[in-house]
């Protein structure tokens, strides 16, 4: 026979127990809850981000030489308001957590391109330099990749806007080049009514080239940029608490798209968009 005290306390601990077991499953249902919340922001903001990616694509197919400048277009997908104002570098919350936003950057313009392949017999040409009252160069350093020596063939081509004609003026040099890399130095002429572009082009071995604007002492010139021929789309979705960032590359040189990317994975890999 049971003891009424043993029979109180067994059950106190079976009650005990089930308060436990319940309040247990309370909170697993609340962290599967919340899980499921996220995950629900997640597929959403990953939305997002793709639409602008989209969004990005169809702008380019239209106009080769679209860009955002230092500035994001923010996209609000719920009511479709655009703003075009906004800072890239310190771009204000979302207005609203309920809605899908994205952030739309587009450039191809660089200051300056490092360690690019060029092929043997094959060429790029740089352009697109920016307008400036002071002068400035195009410093290239080539080397040749197979440790053999070749040559460089450098054209200068400066087109005149004269009383709606066009002229263009072709000032050529040939670099001879071996395995040590080697500094060229071409004045760039781009105010009112000129523009100028330089063409490259390996002869004998492939080439590593590296591009960058300077003064004329050699030293660093700001301020301007010039085509880096890769479009870059970066796009950036929100939804609740969740942000998930995508960017598109595209070969400006052969109009191909190189690839969409998970910006969180790749984005510190290698890919800028300066």
């Amino acid at each position: 026979m049971v003891k009424k005290g043993s029979a109180l306390l067994i059950v106190m601990i079976v009650i005990a127990g089930v308060v436990s077991a319940t309040v247990g499953v309370q909170r697993i249902a609340l962290l599967e809850l919340s899980t499921s919340t996220k995950e629900e922001d997640n597929v959403f903001a990953e939305a997002a981000a793709r639409s602008g990616i989209d969004d990005g694509l169809l702008r380019y197919r239209y106009e080769k030489n679209v860009s955002t400048g230092d500035n994001i277009n923010r996209v609000d997908l719920n009511t479709g308001v655009t703003n075009i104002t906004l800072s890239k570098t310190n771009p204000p919350a979302v207005e609203n957590k309920n809605h899908q936003f994205y952030d739309l950057y587009i450039t191809y313009q660089v200051s300056s391109i490092t360690n690019m392949d060029i092929a043997k017999d094959d060429y790029i040409e740089l352009s697109g330099f920016q307008d400036s009252a002071t002068p400035y160069q195009l410093k290239s350093t080539f080397n040749c990749v197979s440790g053999a020596t070749g040559i460089v063939n450098v054209q200068k081509i400066t087109r005149i806007k004269n009383d709606g004609a066009d002229f263009s003026q072709i000032e050529e040099n040939v670099d001879l080049v071996g395995s040590t890399p080697k500094d060229h130095f071409m004045p760039i002429a781009n105010v009112a009514d000129l523009s100028t572009s330089i063409r490259i082009r390996p002869y004998s071995c492939p080439i590593k080239a590296s591009f960058s604007l300077v003064d004329g002492g050699g030293l660093a010139f700001t301020g301007v940029k010039f085509d880096g021929m890769t479009t870059y789309i970066v796009s950036t979705g929100y939804y609740g608490d969740a942000k998930k960032s995508y960017v598109a590359e595209i070969d400006r040189k052969k109009g191909t798209l190189l690839g969409v990317y998970d910006f969180t994975l790749y984005g510190k890999g290698g890919i800028t968009t300066n």
